[in-house]
């Protein structure tokens, strides 16, 4: 825009970053809460990257550690021009990346049983009981027309 204006033209318009889309929209609450996120994956992303180093990682694994990094690098330079703050992307690399990191992390990493529920106990074998005959002069009660529990209709 050249000039400034005092009144509304009726038209939204975007403030084409993401940074301040986020802002304006749900306050620095929110704000502050996106760049907690964003460092986060940083953060996640470079720690994939250094484990995908070990020679005996998966070279797929590798490249996909490069490629979120590059990804995540790409949304915060491209963020800054446009406003995709609540565009899938973002969470798409924040999934694929909280995915590749539980992939690279060793198998037993301590604290990890803290959030596992506690094993299950083995199930027992189903021994089949003997069933007893009813004792002699019963009758059955009930199944023979005896009265049983509900009692005569007056007689």
């Amino acid at each position: 825009y050249f000039e400034y204006s005092d009144t509304w033209d009726g038209k939204p318009h975007a403030v084409h970053s993401t940074w301040f889309g986020i802002l304006g929209e749900i306050g620095v609450p929110g704000f502050v809460t996106m760049m907690v996120l964003v460092a986060c994956m940083w953060r996640m992303c470079l720690h994939s990257l250094k484990a995908a180093q070990a020679p005996e990682v998966d070279p797929r694994l590798k490249m996909s550690a490069v490629a979120l990094l590059a990804g995540l690098a790409s949304f915060c330079v491209s963020g800054t021009f446009l406003t995709q703050g609540t565009t899938w992307p973002l969470y798409v690399i924040l999934a694929l990346s909280v995915a590749l990191d539980r992939a690279l992390a060793p198998p037993d990493v301590e604290g990890e049983a803290d959030f596992l529920p506690p094993p299950r106990p083995a199930p027992r074998a189903a021994v089949p009981r003997a069933r007893t005959p009813p004792p002699p002069g019963d009758g059955g009660g009930r199944e023979q027309g005896g009265q049983g529990e509900q009692g005569g209709h007056g007689s």
